[in-house]
């Protein structure tokens, strides 16, 4: 369980809340129940904005608010609109971390209170913000009705509060009302360009508005089916409005993930060079998208375009200090080309903005991995379970930990759990394989091993873990050329070629220094 901050004052106040609606000339108050059971009840038949109002005692706060956490709205429709209210917050967030002097909790962090009974007061002082913003969708027809409330974190009391009921096709307008309501409750001075950014439009179309969020709602699954479903979406967008460029990002974004590291669903040079071109094509539409930079950025890593990489991946961060994926892949970024020590302080930085990311924490166990501080980095790996312990990754990086300290017992015992957690999944399989064959069980790594060349037959297993499992076994060509292989296909795991503590036995041999000279990682 993630522990709270002994600074907060975790102390729960039980009072009766009384909330009061304006209706017409008539003050008709909700006692005990809060502003969502009040939204649930409210009729949506006509275009309005009513104001939700506490009789609790007002915020004393008069300093502006420099951190805020979104959670996931509340769906109240049917489940198949599930992508609007997340699609919502998501869009709230991503308005609200493009003021510099605000720190923005990342979707990924926030998206894990989804489902749950919450408690503004309680989820903010966990995450450690001085506000937190509350909300219900519903969707009838191509009517929408959103209930939201902001919270002050320190006294629990209600800073704003409006129930809007509006068509789909004004939701642009709605979100920019939100966003301009949120940002004046915060005490938050907005400079002219600040205000265009937060009411920016990037189509004009609701329909291919509503393809962009089920779409990003699909790759957030991170799975190789939701990532063709967002692909689909996405593509169906830009048949409606062709200069939709984070729709181009998005299509990017599932583009890659079909490739990389993870999924690897298909040839993952095919998959790199698809993202970047719609990636590119997004830019030029619009190149003020701190996303499509930080796609950008991360793709040239895998096309090993090193300097491109590194540029994008900065102007992402200027254009967006608050957009978390940006300091993870340049914390990344930083790891491959040699200064490690600097990828730990900006995933510590990515952290402070995704706590509660199950990548983000996987990833700070795997960079402490890469730069020798074991220790940590076991104890990282083992917090990461205790975020998702039904997840693979955290389990796979935590016995590759054990590994590289030759406790063999103990990495095989995580390598089965990620199997069994996978479904057997390739990398999983691969893996457990490695870890047999450096432990001298040799005949049980080449079972695996047979295993996956069956596998390869009707789908994609990394050639870069087939390399590994022939340097296990101390087959050194068969390794090299397998790894020459990953090279020209760009396998998802090359760009890790320098860190990779299992290579150790190869890294003095002029064909692998010459291989890592190619991927442009030779200092």
């Amino acid at each position: 369980m993630m522990k709270r901050c002994p600074q907060c004052n975790r102390v729960e106040i039980d009072a009766a809340l009384a909330f009061c609606r304006l209706d017409g000339a008539r003050l008709v108050s909700f006692d005990n129940e809060s502003p969502t059971a009040v939204f649930g009840s409210a009729p949506a038949t006509a275009t309005e904005t009513r104001r939700i109002t506490s009789r609790r005692p007002g915020s004393t706060r008069k300093q502006p608010i420099d951190s805020i956490a979104v959670l996931p709205f509340e769906n109240a429709s049917d489940p198949n609109a599930e992508y609007l209210s997340d699609g919502i917050t998501e869009h709230i967030i991503n308005n609200l971390s493009q003021l510099p002097k605000l720190k923005v909790m990342a979707r990924s962090t926030v998206f894990s209170y989804k489902g749950q009974q919450l408690d503004a007061r309680r989820a903010g002082n966990e995450l450690g913000v001085q506000a937190v913003v509350t909300g219900r969708v519903q969707q009838l027809g191509d009517h929408l009705t959103i209930g939201i409330e902001l919270v002050d974190v320190a006294d629990g009391s209600q800073l704003w509060g409006e129930r809007y009921s509006r068509q789909m096709a004004d939701i642009f307008k709605l979100q920019e009302e939100i966003a301009e309501q949120i940002t004046s409750k915060l005490r938050i001075k907005l400079t002219g360009p600040q205000k265009k950014r937060l009411g920016k439009r990037h189509t004009k179309d609701s329909e291919a508005y509503q393809l962009y969020l089920k779409g990003r709602y699909f790759w957030n699954k991170r799975t190789e089916e939701d990532a063709n479903k967002g692909i689909e979406c996405f593509q169906l967008a830009l048949a409606i409005d062709a200069n939709f460029a984070l729709a181009y990002t998005g299509l990017a974004d599932c583009q890659t993930l079909l490739g990389d590291v993870g999924v690897q669903a298909i040839s993952p040079k095919e998959a790199f060079n698809r993202a970047h071109a719609s990636v590119v094509r997004a830019l030029k539409l619009d190149d003020s998208l701190a996303e499509g930079h930080s796609t950008l950025g991360h793709l040239s890593m895998h096309l090993f375009d090193w300097p491109t990489a590194e540029r994008e991946l900065l102007r992402a961060i200027e254009l967006n200090c608050n957009y978390a994926p940006a300091w993870f892949y340049y914390a990344y970024f930083l790891a491959f080309t040699g200064e490690r020590t600097a990828s730990i302080e900006k995933m510590r930085h990515a952290l402070s903005l995704d706590p509660l990311s199950l990548p983000a924490n996987t990833s700070f166990g795997e960079l402490l991995h890469f730069a020798g501080r074991l220790d940590e980095s076991i104890q990282q790996f083992q917090k990461a379970i205790e975020l998702d312990a039904y997840k693979p990754v955290a389990r796979l990086e935590l016995g590759r930990a054990y590994e590289t300290r030759a406790q063999f017992a103990l990495a095989i015992t995580e390598f089965n759990q990620a199997r069994k957690l996978s479904g057997d999944s390739p990398e999983s399989l691969a893996s457990l394989s490695h870890c047999y064959a450096v432990s001298g069980q040799i005949e049980e790594a080449r079972t695996l091993l047979a295993k996956l060349k069956q596998l390869a037959a009707t789908r994609y297993v990394s050639a870069y873990d087939f390399a590994l499992l022939h340097c296990g076994l101390g087959e050194f060509d068969e390794a090299l050329e397998w790894l020459n292989r990953s090279y020209e296909i760009h396998d998802g795991w090359m760009i890790y070629i320098t860190v990779d503590p299992r290579w150790e036995s190869l890294r003095d041999d002029a064909r692998f220094i010459e291989i890592v000279r190619r991927v442009g990682l030779l200092n």
